[in-house]
């Protein structure tokens, strides 16, 4: 690596983040402040790019976005395009649309396959952008955009946007560039407050020490479901996940009952009852006819493997037995 890094939680519980990457060769730093927007399918990047030697102009900064929508590196397709005039780069898998816009024009953009004709094969060589590919279908791809720090003032704002359609996520892209930043943050802190203020306290921490405690409860928030509340999946990094492919697109994006009664009860633990009875209430909607539940599934309920795993069953009939019995 070619930086040197540190990263900062903006406040305790809250899962936004402050990352500054220093040139190990002092030249120049860059720090970004990211977060999502709590009202739309938006992750932001607020940006700092400082030149430590030299000045502005003396330096070209890329920004890089490879495409794996809907957990599959294939079979993905982007394009150079615009959402109502804002220049923005695209790309879509069956349903599902991205868009990546900058709140200052990009000097020059361009898609390519991965590890073949992207922007990253391009800079590593020539140590610029030297070939601009409007478009590139059905493949491993890689999405590039230059910055313009001149009119920047090397001060910007990335959206990555998702919707069903292109139209949508350059909606969504666009509509969070016109918001202030700072709102978009304070929101999205005052939310991750209001829910730490349900758990139990644990006395109090120096503000320059993490609060593990805080980290713990933010990550099993975070895996919750906001289209199905109570639903968590059991994890969203993917084991063994150097050996997998399209192929095997599950892991533990999925729900798997046993997990989930262990993420409840942690929650539980904490005191957020609340968040508890709707995981009970996600299983009981789920539960099959039978009586049991699948080895893992889909948000929906819907089986993802075909075996059938008695901790999964067992955990979530006696967690119900436990919450129903303290009321």
């Amino acid at each position: 690596m070619q930086t040197k890094h540190e990263i900062l939680s903006i406040e305790q519980g809250v899962p936004a983040y402050k990352l500054t990457n220093t040139c190990i060769d002092e030249r120049f730093r860059i720090t970004k402040t990211v977060l999502t927007d709590p009202h739309r399918n938006v992750l932001l990047q607020k940006v700092q790019f400082e030149p430590i030697r030299g000045n502005m102009a003396d330096y070209h900064l890329y920004v890089l976005l490879s495409p794996h929508i809907n957990n599959r590196g294939y079979e993905n397709s982007g394009w150079v395009g615009d959402y109502k005039g804002m220049k923005m780069l695209f790309a879509q898998r069956a349903s599902t649309s991205l868009a990546l816009a900058c709140s200052v024009p990009f000097v020059c953009m361009s898609c390519g396959y991965a590890g073949i004709s992207d922007g990253w094969q391009d800079i590593n060589f020539h140590k610029k952008m030297t070939a601009y590919y409007p478009e590139v279908k059905n493949g491993n791809i890689a999405l590039t955009g230059e910055v313009d720090l001149n009119t920047s003032g090397g001060n910007f704002i990335l959206t990555l946007a998702f919707g069903e359609n292109p139209d949508e996520a350059g909606l969504q892209a666009k509509a969070a560039l016109l918001q202030s930043f700072d709102n978009i943050l304070n929101k999205y802190v005052n939310e991750w407050k209001r829910f730490q203020s349900k758990c139990y306290k644990l006395g109090e921490i120096r503000s320059s020490e993490l609060d593990y405690y805080y980290v713990s409860t933010a990550v099993l928030k975070t895996h919750e479901s906001k289209f199905f509340q109570g639903a968590m999946i059991a994890s969203l990094s993917i084991p063994w996940g150097e050996t997998q492919g399209d192929n095997n697109i599950g892991g533990y994006h999925l729900v798997w009952p046993r997990d989930l009664v262990e993420s409840a009860g942690g929650l539980l633990a904490a005191g957020n009852g609340e968040e508890a009875r709707r995981t009970l209430f996600y299983l009981m909607c789920t539960q099959d006819a039978d009586g049991h539940w699948p080895q893992n599934m889909w948000l929906d309920g819907r089986p993802y493997w075909g075996g059938l795993q008695m901790d999964e069953t067992a955990f979530p009939d006696t967690t119900r037995c436990r919450i129903k019995a303290d009321g």
